[in-house]
């Protein structure tokens, strides 16, 4: 993208036009990374002001400690064995949890569980509800075969009872791939309206062809440029920690998720405290609120 051409996006999207997916393709082509920054910044700004948020989140593959710390989430993650497992899981949270708000496991693992019946996969997420869980901990959209699968799933999900705030991408290998699945995001957001956060950033990055920081950062500003519906990119702060998330930052991202609830400074400079959290963000040019699970503000 010349400078022209960036300037006139620019331009159009301080106008409150949203950027197309040929601008975004043409966008993250460019090796200009101060005026992408710049371009991802804008929307950001203009999604969430300011505000930068993050989630203290207690993940728990086992049974909850009895210590959950300043947690403002109780987040179940692992492939439970059945639907039986899946709700004794979540029973036995919510009767440890304190009040706080539970969420577990990944869509596409309850779609497994429900033999990809979508009649089926309602009921389970019924019971679940109706066990306390609040909302699926991911929607890891590269799961699904297609984007009316995911979008089909998330209905599904949500006509038993479930939040689906989260979208996530297990793997993407290329940033062409990333796009598309940002595409897929932006699809899923149109259709239902349930998602609040985007973590565009894959879980896993393929042995042969690791990702670069550039073509991370692009994904950052790409997903925040494509999907102005959805109110925060989100970064994961336990998997690419502080160097990565205070760039992000300044491309478009707005969250950072997996705060680790424990006010200690000995868990490393992935798991810092608070404090440091908030230096991060106010180094960025942010404002940082604590949120909870909900994405709202925590009081």
């Amino acid at each position: 993208m010349t400078a022209h051409a960036l300037g006139s996006l620019e331009a159009r999207l301080a106008r409150g036009e949203t950027a197309t997916r040929e601008d975004v393709a043409s966008l993250c082509r460019g090796q200009d990374l101060v005026s992408i920054g710049v371009i991802g910044d804008l929307v950001r700004q203009a999604c969430t002001g300011t505000r930068v948020t993050y989630g203290r989140v207690l993940s728990c593959e086992g049974d909850v400690p009895d210590a959950i710390g300043q947690a403002g989430e109780v987040r179940l993650v692992g492939t439970p064995a059945s639907i039986d497992d899946a709700r004794r899981r979540v029973r036995a949270a919510v009767a440890r949890a304190g009040g706080r708000v539970v969420t577990g496991f990944s869509l596409a693992d309850l779609v497994s569980l429900a033999g990809d019946d979508r009649d089926r996969l309602r009921g389970v997420a019924a019971d679940l509800a109706q066990d306390g869980l609040v909302a699926v901990a991911e929607v890891a959209i590269d799961r699904a075969i297609s984007d009316a699968a995911a979008i089909a799933q998330v209905q599904a999900v949500r006509a038993g009872g479930l939040e689906t705030w989260r979208l996530t991408i297990d793997d993407a290998e290329g940033l062409d791939v990333r796009m598309a699945l940002i595409e897929r995001a932006r699809a899923v957001q149109e259709a239902t309206g349930a998602v609040r956060a985007f973590a565009p950033l894959p879980r896993r990055d393929p042995r042969g062809t690791p990702s670069t920081g550039y073509d991370d950062v692009k994904t950052v500003a790409a997903a925040r440029v494509r999907c102005p519906d959805i109110e925060v990119i989100q970064i994961d702060w336990p998997l690419y920690g502080p160097k990565l998330a205070q760039v992000a930052l300044t491309f478009g991202a707005g969250d950072l998720d997996g705060i680790s609830p424990y006010d200690t400074s000995d868990l490393g400079p992935r798991r810092a405290p608070v404090e440091d959290i908030h230096r991060q963000i106010r180094a960025a040019g942010g404002e940082p609120v604590e949120r909870d699970a909900t994405y709202r503000p925590r009081g």
